[in-house]
C-alpha cells in the first residue's frame, strides 16, 4: 500500500514523499517535487514494485546519486 506525505522544506516550499510498504518486502520511499508528480508515480509504479521490490531499490539508489551528483556540480 502506497503512502504520501506532504513535507514542508526548510525554504518553506512543499514536497511529497511516497512510502510503500507491504508486510515480508522491503519499504520504497521516494520524494517529489509536486503531489501530482507523486500520485501519478504510484499509479503506474506501485503494483510492479510489490513484484519485483529489488528492481526499485536499485532504481532508487541511482537517482539518489545523479540527483546527489547534480547537485553538488550545480552549487
Amino acid at each position: 500500500m502506497a503512502t504520501i506525505y506532504k513535507r514542508k522544506n526548510k525554504n518553506r516550499s512543499y514536497s511529497y514523499r511516497v512510502q510503500i510498504r507491504r508486510k515480508g518486502v522491503r519499504i520504497f520511499c521516494y520524494t517529489f517535487k509536486s503531489a501530482e508528480d507523486a500520485c501519478d508515480w504510484v499509479e503506474k509504479n506501485e503494483k510492479r514494485y510489490i513484484d519485483d521490490p529489488d528492481y526499485y531499490h536499485s532504481w532508487a539508489e541511482k537517482n539518489r546519486l545523479k540527483h546527489q551528483r547534480d547537485r553538488l556540480f550545480d552549487a
